[in-house]
């Protein structure tokens, strides 16, 4: 099966991803989105892996890294090393109830 989404980094994208990786002052997140992405790339600097092994390397489900390579190709690198916004915030739930004295 051919991939759905094939990641192609240039020279600039994939030092700035490696230097991500590398730096021990990056978010948990962007840190394993960058070396996602480096483990994914197809262009001429890398060899890429399958899917599920980036997944199992990383500890993240398939699903996770084939997102992640979609929103790479779609929407460029930056999308892809942020986390999606949310459609709607969280609601929460009163644990105390209110009494009105």
């Amino acid at each position: 099966m051919t991939p759905r989404y094939r990641v192609t980094l240039s020279e600039d994208e994939r030092s700035r991803l490696e230097e991500l990786a590398r730096s021990g002052k990056t978010a948990t997140h962007t840190f394993i989105h960058a070396r996602a992405l480096l483990l994914c790339d197809a262009g001429p600097h890398g060899s890429p892996w399958k899917v599920a092994d980036v997944a199992e390397a990383l500890g993240v489900t398939p699903r996770t890294i084939e997102h992640l390579k979609e929103r790479f190709v779609e929407e460029g690198i930056e999308a892809a090393l942020q986390r999606k916004p949310r459609a709607k915030p969280p609601g929460f739930a009163l644990t105390v109830p209110l009494t009105l004295a």
